[in-house]
């Protein structure tokens, strides 16, 4: 199970809550959400198996989630925009499920 950090982001003081790689990425568009910070390695990519295991403890209709993490699938990706659901990953190179797991394997 993928580790995540849920948090309230209501004042900028608040960011200094949220793991260092994405205080420079947040906004004031984003205060007032809730805040799912995956706790991930910079070369771990969040697959959909994982983010519905988290989505599934989670109000997934709740228009005011944001998700962080450091890579998302494709599928995964996809998922995240075809519910609406906000999310800033730190890098943008394009897994497909397939690839990651074809790497993962050697």
């Amino acid at each position: 199970m993928i580790k995540y950090q849920k948090l309230q982001l209501k004042t900028k003081k608040d960011l200094l809550k949220l793991p260092n790689r994405f205080v420079g990425v947040i906004t004031e568009l984003q205060l007032g959400k809730t805040t799912i910070a995956f706790k991930t390695k910079v070369e771990d990519v969040t697959t959909l198996r994982q983010l519905k295991r988290v989505l599934k403890k989670l109000d997934e209709n709740d228009k005011s989630l944001l998700i962080l993490t450091n890579n998302l699938t494709k599928e995964a990706k996809e998922t995240l925009e075809d519910l609406e659901i906000d999310f800033l990953a730190i890098s943008s190179f394009e897994w497909t499920e397939k690839s990651y797991a074809n790497i993962r394997e050697g």
